[in-house]
């Protein structure tokens, strides 16, 4: 598969990991770059809020914004692992395989915490650009919260 035919966004990912940079792109996601109303998730991980509940960041007023992890770069990408349009039923499996002791990449990423942000991007058209819709969620003690 060319990478041409890959969204900017992932061959940016694919080139910035050529150059030894610290995440991970599954081989699926690489290639559901290529397809039509692709769905896929990204972790991303902020040191300095590794491990903090939001709502002490809250106090702080230091909650991430959806600004601020636009401009950083996912841990991971890979493709959903259920399909479904609620989106608690999706975090809830993301979170369970990127605990599991078989997870995905497990040998290059840590498991998958409080603090951490998972982005679940759903449809659209990955060449255009059309229709996508992505969401974004911080990793709490219990559940998540929505990112704005």
């Amino acid at each position: 598969m060319k990478k041409e035919l890959l969204t900017s966004r992932l061959r940016s990912l694919i080139k910035k990991k050529e150059s030894g940079f610290n995440y991970v792109i599954s081989k699926e996601a690489a290639f559901l770059g290529a397809m039509h109303n692709a769905s896929y998730y990204g972790i991303f991980r902020q040191e300095d809020r590794a491990f903090i509940p939001a709502e002490i960041l809250e106090k702080k007023g230091n909650f991430p914004s959806l600004k601020e992890i636009k401009q950083e770069e996912p841990v991971l990408l890979d493709t959903l692992p259920i399909d479904s349009n609620k989106d608690e039923s999706i975090l809830d499996a993301i979170y369970e395989l990127n605990n599991a002791p078989c997870r995905p990449l497990g040998d290059k990423i840590y498991s998958a915490s409080i603090g951490d942000v998972i982005m679940i991007h759903r449809g659209g058209d990955v060449r255009t650009r059309t229709d996508a819709k992505e969401t974004y969620y911080y990793v709490d003690r219990i559940g998540y919260r929505k990112v704005v």
